[in-house]
């Protein structure tokens, strides 16, 4: 009996160890500037939690430029916070983390992204797996993303969703943005939270047009002359909200 006790521990051990994940990738980013860092994302039944380390940048180069009188250009080096974008299954949100500049951090509810999916028959090896193509658009942006049956898991980086397998390499048509897989360990994950302490509640459409709607600034130029501040879409170009 204390046998059979021990195989239907381990058994259960085994079982919900393979209901938990810890995925690597690494993040490019190739706008203004090339811009490479390291994600994790971490998975269980239930949650799933993409952070995305800014810390770990190879090269960062933030820039914020309007035309200014006499071909000035106004720049200034800004830091940010690492990014949280965390889902649920019983609440069909994505959560996440993300700074406005000179305002601060927010935690923004982002309702759960319906991606339309074009299933391909084209594959490629992942970290040791297989692989199959899928292609979709997600808020203005076309993206070709690469999903492995072997690891059912129905999610991804960033926002990407929606695949039977989880998703282990993403770039858009462009190649301004893309995620690959470096590796995969099961059973290491031990805490879903993302840091929310301290920090004002947002919904998504007010986080955008909170960011998109910057105060005119002052500028040393020895003038008394003001500069809108501009920020460029990134992964996202076009939003439900807008006709």
């Amino acid at each position: 009996m204390k046998k059979l006790f021990l195989i239907i521990l381990l058994v259960n051990n085994l079982l919900y160890s393979q209901n938990q994940l810890k995925v690597d990738y690494l993040v490019t980013y190739n706008r203004l500037s090339y811009i490479e860092r390291y994600a994790t994302l971490f998975i269980n039944d239930k949650i799933s939690v993409f952070n995305e380390k800014m810390d770990t940048s190879k090269e960062i180069k933030k820039e914020i430029v309007d035309d200014v009188i006499d071909d000035n250009t106004l720049k200034f080096d800004v830091k940010y916070n690492d990014r949280y974008y965390k889902y649920s299954s019983e609440t069909k949100e994505i959560v996440f983390v993300d700074n406005i500049i000179m305002v601060g951090d927010f935690i923004v509810y982002d309702k759960f992204p319906n991606i339309n999916w074009q299933l391909e028959s084209e594959t490629k090896i992942i970290s040791n797996l297989k692989c199959y193509k899928a292609t979709g658009v997600f808020r203005g942006r076309k993206w070709n993303a690469w999903y492995s049956p072997e690891i059912p898991f129905s999610t991804g980086p960033w926002k990407l969703n929606g695949l039977p397998g989880l998703i282990l390499e993403a770039y858009d048509e462009d190649k301004k943005f893309s995620f690959v897989a470096t590796s995969i360990k099961y059973g290491v994950v031990d805490n879903l939270d993302i840091p929310t302490d301290n920090l004002k509640k947002m919904d998504f459409q007010t986080f955008i047009e909170t960011k998109e709607e910057m105060p005119y600034l002052k500028t040393d130029l020895n003038r008394d002359e003001s500069v809108k501040i501009n920020f460029p879409r990134a992964e996202e170009l076009k939003y439900e909200w807008e006709k």
